[in-house]
């Protein structure tokens, strides 16, 4: 199996911190001390604006790729892959959904690895 990494954030900001406040841990010490500069592209958008396109891209995609899942990160979570493992960092769940409807919710204590497969 490939080494596999990925760092996937929910956001930028927490409610009540400054920007990138949460994920900075989180960012130096997926990168490693080598890496001076990030690269940071964000989106704004009203929370139903945003609601209502989460809602209808994932029911796509979903219809599009019926073998495959999406992952919801709430604020303030971070999903980190090393290797053949996949944990979720932050004290909120995620939100897996696939076919038939179908949406779960995990939690940093879950193990999250069946979505590598």
């Amino acid at each position: 199996m490939p080494n596999r990494r990925l760092l996937l954030l929910s956001n930028s900001t927490t409610q009540g911190e400054p920007y990138l406040q949460f994920a900075l841990p989180h960012i130096k010490d997926f990168l490693g001390a080598s890496i001076k500069r990030v690269l940071f592209a964000g989106v704004r958008w009203t929370f139903d604006e945003y609601a209502a396109t989460v809602r209808e891209r994932i029911t796509e995609f979903i219809i599009a790729n019926p073998e495959m899942r999406v992952v919801g990160l709430p604020e303030g979570t971070v999903l980190r892959v090393k290797g053949t493992k996949i944990s979720l960092v932050g004290q909120k769940p995620a939100r897996v959904f696939q076919r038939d409807g179908l949406a779960v919710d995990y939690t940093n204590q879950d193990s999250l690895d069946f979505l590598l497969h």
